[in-house]
């Protein structure tokens, strides 16, 4: 779980995580405000690779304001995963690791 701590000075965020597996890893990534689910995308990450990917490219048509949490749901266990959050200018960063839930 990571929150998303969408304002205005920012202009994206995004999500980087790592699958330390020798085989591929299908992580769901879901998008949430207010408790309701905004959208879900599988996406697989090929072995020993990182992933890391802006809001806009997870989910469908999702900017940063549209959602208030992200969840990472992986069927096996990975090290936490970090969220991004910057500006334009690239001189002011958010990074925040994932908490993670008890299955």
């Amino acid at each position: 779980m990571i929150p998303n701590p969408a304002r205005s000075w920012f202009a994206y965020t995004g999500v980087a995580l790592v699958n330390p597996g020798a085989s591929v890893l299908n992580v769901t990534f879901q998008a949430w405000k207010n408790g309701s689910l905004v959208d879900q995308r599988d996406v697989p990450v090929s072995p020993g690779t990182r992933l890391a990917m802006l809001s806009s490219q997870i989910w469908n048509n999702v900017q940063l304001g549209d959602f208030d949490t992200a969840l990472i749901l992986s069927p096996t266990d990975i090290p936490a995963p970090i969220s991004i959050t910057a500006n334009a200018a690239e001189d002011r960063h958010l990074f925040f690791l994932a908490r993670r839930l008890d299955r």
